[in-house]
């Protein structure tokens, strides 16, 4: 007979589902024992505190998208597919985890825990950056293009229009996809067409 989810796995499934259900406010030892239906000291035994359980459970929350969507990303290679393979991402409405990763990464200002968010959330950097590369990789520009910083932006921009997705009308959301995908494509057309920098004889 197979085990069931271990007692920690049970308490970080609640509290993303007290996040999902209640919002980051609304959500406590208590909120969190009473959706799991587990005692609440057990949110103190096993990670110490609330704070604690909501990092752990973003973890985990991130390691399920990650190997849903890990090797989409891997195989892209241009900016349309990457804004798509974005739109789709955060429209994946059967994967409950979005809400929740939106949620707790805007609620947190302590240097500690978003440190400890950041670290959660580079492997997304890691991710895009490759893919930022390979689509790029024909133009002039590609040795000059700051392709970890570009990575950050674009993943935090994703953060950003995940969190506006919980205040806006999804339609607003989708539009702003829409916009996205318009200028990525616009913005490939562009730097393929440019010349590369040429070198002033006089410093080479």
């Amino acid at each position: 007979m197979a085990d069931g989810p271990s007692t920690k796995e049970r308490l970080m499934e609640a509290a993303l589902a007290t996040v999902r259900e209640q919002g980051l406010m609304g959500t406590s030892a208590r909120s969190i024992a009473r959706t799991g239906d587990l005692n609440q000291a057990l949110v103190f035994y096993h990670f110490g505190s609330v704070d604690e359980l909501l990092i752990a459970a973003l973890r985990r929350a991130n390691e399920r998208r990650l190997e849903r969507f890990a090797p989409e990303i891997a195989e892209v290679t241009d900016l349309g597919a990457l804004v798509r393979l974005a739109t789709e991402l955060h429209g994946s409405r059967d994967d409950p985890d979005h809400e929740a990763i939106a949620a707790i990464t805007a609620g947190w200002s302590d240097e500690e825990s978003a440190a400890q968010i950041m670290e959660a959330l580079q492997p997304w950097d890691d991710l895009v950056a490759g893919a930022l590369r390979r689509c790029m990789a024909d133009s002039p520009f590609a040795a000059l293009l700051p392709f970890d910083d570009l990575a950050h932006v674009v993943t935090a921009l994703f953060l950003g229009l995940e969190c506006y997705g919980r205040l806006e009308s999804e339609e607003r959301t989708q539009r702003t996809f829409t916009t996205l995908g318009g200028m990525a494509v616009m913005a490939e057309q562009f730097l393929a067409g440019l010349a590369p920098p040429t070198q002033d004889p006089d410093t080479a």
